[in-house]
């Protein structure tokens, strides 16, 4: 479950019983460089963040029509069921929301073990 919830200054998110979350490396869209993140998959949504225990995401993937797959060992690939896009949301320094519509998402786990367990629960 995501709620909000106020914290010392500021607001946040809490993740009461996420799915599945961890480390992986995200692909980047436009740049295509890999990015260490940390994920949390809760409520069909996909979050990530810059470190573990950060209340605030960087930004989140909405999983509804969406199939992952295994490919490389230890990669994952987010991609449409039907000729629509990946959804996603990041948010940029200033605090913005960016909207942003990827023919995929490619995450890369540390190991084969580990991307396996993350394109089950995310093909769910």
């Amino acid at each position: 479950m995501v709620t909000p919830v106020e914290q010392g200054e500021g607001s946040g998110i809490l993740f009461t019983s996420p799915v599945k979350q961890g480390w992986l490396r995200k692909q980047g869209g436009r740049h295509s460089r890999w990015a260490r993140r940390y994920f949390i998959l809760c409520d069909a949504t996909l979050f990530y963040f810059e470190n573990e225990g950060d209340v605030d995401p960087k930004g989140f993937f909405l999983l509804d029509n969406l199939k992952a797959v295994q490919q490389e060992k230890n990669q994952v690939a987010l991609s449409p069921k039907v000729g629509a896009y990946v959804r996603s949301a990041k948010f940029d320094r200033t605090g913005e929301m960016i909207i942003g519509n990827h023919k995929s998402l490619i995450m890369a786990a540390a190991t084969e073990r580990d991307a396996s367990e993350w394109a089950s629960v995310l093909s769910k």
